[in-house]
Formats: structure tokens, sequence, C-alpha cells
């Protein structure tokens, strides 16, 4: 990692871990560098100068996805857009973008084939829905996106690393996902019911995830917390 990184940075890891790219402020701009994992920030040369904001590294790690539009003072009527900035040359191409409302990159999905991105009025995101885009270098028209069964972009959601199953909580209820990432189609959700007198179940307010065949949380109780492993089924 690069030591003392400078404020309102949101650094993004090269799938490989060799490179790490970040943001700086440059008036009410912001440039990007990128550079080595582990070089001081003085020896990290700048990609690209009031250029916008990094969003993370494209899963074959060749592009960065960037908000041109970012500036440091918001401007809530301000369109976002996702561009792609070649790592090898600096050049940069349109990718993602939409008529009306502002779109931004979110995660990966599918071992990086799919990716999750942000779709909503500017300025009001408590609003935004969740979408699956497929990865190509190549702009995605919005008829390729497909909306999940998870759309508020506030719901915290897990996806297991060994099938294409996602989980993610509406209300008090644990439920999956299947993705078929050839249909190009997710399934009808269904809740994850758990065994009879368990003696603990996740609860939307924990800290969770999806790791291996299992769901694992935490809980914060009076004077200590406590980790759970609980198996999910196949």
């Amino acid at each position: 990692m690069i030591a003392e990184l400078p404020r309102l940075t949101s650094p993004a890891i090269s799938p490989d871990g060799r490179q790490v790219a970040y943001s700086f402020v440059e008036g009410d701009s912001y440039s990007i560098r990128l550079g080595a994992a582990g070089a001081g920030s003085a020896e990290v040369p700048v990609l690209c100068k009031a250029c916008g904001k990094v969003q993370g590294f494209s899963p074959d790690g060749k592009f960065l996805f960037y908000n041109p539009e970012a500036k440091v003072k918001e401007d809530p009527k301000r369109k976002l857009t996702v561009r792609l900035l070649e790592v090898a040359s600096g050049k940069d191409r349109p990718w993602l973008e939409h008529p009306t409302d502002s779109v931004s990159v979110a995660d990966t999905f599918d071992n990086g084939r799919w990716l999750g991105v942000w779709l909503g009025p500017p300025g009001s995101v408590a609003s935004w829905r969740v979408y699956l885009v497929p990865w190509r270098e190549e702009p995605v028209p919005q008829s390729d996106w497909i909306r999940t069964p998870w759309s508020d972009a506030g719901v915290q959601r897990s996806a297991s690393p060994t099938r294409n199953f996602v989980y993610f909580f509406e209300g008090s209820k644990l439920m999956a996902v299947r993705f078929d990432p050839q249909r190009a189609f997710f399934s009808e959700p269904q809740e994850v019911r758990f065994v009879s007198g368990s003696a603990m179940t996740p609860k939307p307010d924990d800290s969770w995830a999806v790791r291996g065949p299992g769901l694992v949380f935490s809980r914060g109780e009076t004077g200590n917390s406590s980790v759970w492993l609980m198996k999910l089924p196949r």
C-alpha cells in the first residue's frame, strides 16, 4: 500500500495486487496517480490531470473505471458517467452512461464477468438502483443491463464465491437468488429458512458475509462480541 495518501482518497487495488490507483484533489477537480503497491506517494506518477475520480480497476486490470464529472464541490444536479482509463497509455474512452441518471460502479460479480453498477437521479443516492452489466471494453448499452432483485443500492448483499447465489435481507428475512450468467437471468428470491431451535441466526444489522460454503456473521453484545458460522444450503 502507498503510504501517506492524501485526504479524500479512495484507493483502488489492481486484481493482481501489484498496483494502486487513487485520486487526489487539485483545485475543485481530481487528478489520478497510478503506481506500484508499496511505493512512497512522491514516487507515484500522475496518470492524468483534472480528469476525474477513480472507482476501481477493471477485472482484467487493463483499465480504471472513473467518473470524469466528479468535483470536490458537489453539485446535486451533476450527472455522473463511467469512462475507462487505459492503464498502459492513459487514453480514455466512454463506457457507461444514461440519458438522465447518474451511473457509478459498485462491485464485481461472477468472477469479474459482470459488474454491479448504481443507477439513479443525480444527488439522490438513497433512490439509486443496482444493475448488473457485462464486462467488456466496448460501451455497454442500457439494453444489456440487468436490474437486480436487491435493487435498493443501500441493501447489503454478498455473493457466494463457489456458486452464483446472492444473499440479501428483505426486512428481517435472509433471501437468496441464483444468477444464470448464460441466460443473464435471476431466479425468484427465496427465503433461507433456519433449523428450528438454532442457537443464533443472522439479523439485518449484523456484520455478515458469505465465505466458502457458509455465512459468517458477528454480533456486538454488552462488553463483548461473538462470531458465528452458519452453513448455507447448496
